[in-house]
């Protein structure tokens, strides 16, 4: 198990700090030889944070994930439910023109039969 390491531990107390010379480091990372800082324990400890870092990262990319699958899914059954609802909804729209024209065919068929009888009446 790692010690996790304050600022303190890492660079000495502040009034060490102050007359300590000034913590450089190089542009790969190792510090300059004139202040004492443990390497390797600094090193130990950025890659446990890597880690950790990297397995949140991993988790969290899970996480959206699965919550992108969840919503796809409702998004796949609410598309599912409006195109059975468009498709009752033609359905009943085809059906309500054939009634239409079938009552058009009566309504001419029934004047037809009103022109006639009139037409017989005439002629009485």
């Amino acid at each position: 198990s790692s010690k996790h390491l304050s600022v303190d531990d890492l660079f000495g107390t502040p009034a060490r700090r102050s007359k300590s010379p000034a913590l450089t480091l190089s542009p790969t990372g190792a510090s300059s030889a004139d202040h004492t800082v443990d390497g390797d324990s600094l090193q130990k400890r950025l890659y446990q944070m890597e880690i950790e870092l990297q397995n949140q990262t991993q988790e969290n990319a899970r996480t959206l994930e699965e919550r992108a699958a969840r919503v796809e899914e409702k998004l796949q059954a609410r598309e599912a439910e409006m195109e059975a609802a468009l498709q009752t909804t033609q359905e009943q729209l085809q059906d309500a023109e054939n009634r239409i024209q079938e009552y058009q065919y009566q309504t001419e068929q029934q004047n037809d039969t009103i022109r006639a009888l009139r037409k017989s009446v005439s002629q009485l």
